[in-house]
């Protein structure tokens, strides 16, 4: 005959019931985590405005004009200095002028032609300024 308490849980051992219990929260927390995160890799969550004083520098990259998203290693250089590995991007910084160097990456079969504009952008609070590295044939 069953036991009141197996009856009732459905589990047969206590101790494995006690295991799932404790595993639960962090189980679920992982969830939420996780799901508040994968959003905002994939680029399915943009920021509406500028906050106050600050600037948004957005790098992109065209392959023979069209769009193209993936690895593309870059530097930003200017009043900060910043370095990431995946476009789109975007990121926040102090007002100030700013470069974008290409250091590796890009589409398969293809070869960076330019990053446009050439030379340095002003970027002035409340603002977005955008490079675009340009990829074409090899």
């Amino acid at each position: 005959m069953a036991k009141p308490e197996q009856a009732r849980s459905g589990w047969r051992d206590s101790g494995e019931l006690a295991k799932a219990k404790r595993g639960l929260p962090v189980f679920l927390t992982f969830c939420v985590v996780l799901g508040m995160v994968l959003p905002i890799f994939f680029g399915q969550v943009k920021r509406v405005m500028t906050p106050a004083g600050e600037t948004i520098v957005h790098i992109q990259a065209t392959r023979k004009g069209t769009a193209w998203s993936g690895r593309l290693a870059f530097r930003l250089n200017g009043a900060q200095q910043w370095t990431a590995s995946m476009v789109p991007y975007e990121v926040i910084v102090r007002p100030g002028v700013y470069t974008l160097t290409v250091t590796g990456g890009g589409p398969p079969d293809a070869r960076l032609v330019s990053v446009a504009p050439v030379g340095s952008q002003l970027g002035r609070a409340g603002e977005t300024i955008t490079f675009t590295a340009e990829f074409g044939a090899p």
